[in-house]
């Protein structure tokens, strides 16, 4: 049975723990890589990693370094391609898992993402996929909140940032789109760092990022944080691509 309530960072976990020793994992969007150096890496440490950004040295967002602890584990490498517009620089089966946070929301052409990842990934391989739930609607757009938490990287609404496209999937609709690139659904949820039980961390946190006591940055990153896994702003879905290959064009 799928556990929908799964805390988030086990669900990231799974996809390390479900990856063979020494594998290559391909972060899409990778950004400075910190959320698959701390969940995948931190979970198995054999595991390396390439990652996919618009440029070799920023993100959409600006310029955007690789920590120098995550350098110098010699895991990580990142290649610069526009996976919107152009195919991924690997080939066809050649790495082990996916993992893809935040980023499809940021794509026109979702089916041709999905067509991509199931390319590169081989048979049998997970891929992991969070993004805005429809829940990111709950609060109003550019509500008297949003200049507190988007600063720290908490947009409350799907279209508090501008760089976004259409409208969030639902979860029945973020499964369909990958069953049409040959994926099954493992798990699947609303994610929640600490789930279901941290509910009263989440309130709290939330309540203190409304006090202007604390420095700016830290209630951004309160209030955001805490709204997030009160409502459960992200979705993800744990997939398998299926070892019978169908047609993808």
């Amino acid at each position: 049975m799928l556990q929908r309530h799964w805390p988030t960072g086990i669900a990231r976990r799974r996809l390390a723990r479900l990856t063979a020793p020494g594998g290559l994992v391909l972060d899409v969007g990778c950004g400075d890589f910190r959320k698959a150096f701390r969940y995948l890496y931190g979970t198995k440490r054999s595991l390396r990693f390439v990652g996919l950004e618009r440029f070799p040295d920023a993100t959409i967002y600006g310029e955007n370094d690789i920590p120098a602890d995550i350098e110098a584990t010699g895991a990580f490498r990142r290649l610069a391609c526009d996976i919107e517009h152009e195919p991924f620089p690997l080939e066809d089966d050649s790495v082990d898992g996916i993992f893809c946070s935040h980023v499809i929301e940021h794509i026109e052409n979702k089916p041709r993402l999905a067509r991509e990842i199931a390319r590169v990934l081989r048979c049998g391989g997970y891929a992991y996929i969070e993004t805005p739930s429809p829940r990111s609607l709950w609060m109003s757009p550019r509500s008297r909140l949003y200049a507190i938490s988007y600063p720290a990287g908490y947009p409350l609404n799907f279209a508090d940032d501008e760089s976004h496209v259409g409208a969030p999937l639902s979860l029945p609709e973020l499964e369909a789109f990958a069953r049409a690139a040959n994926f099954e659904t493992v798990r699947k949820g609303h994610n929640r760092e600490l789930g279901i039980a941290g509910f009263p961390v989440y309130a709290l946190m939330f309540a203190a990022g409304l006090l202007p006591v604390f420095p700016s940055r830290l209630r951004g990153l309160l209030l955001g944080a805490g709204w997030w896994n009160l409502i459960g702003w992200p979705e993800y879905v744990l997939l398998r691509k299926r070892d019978t290959p169908h047609s993808l064009g």
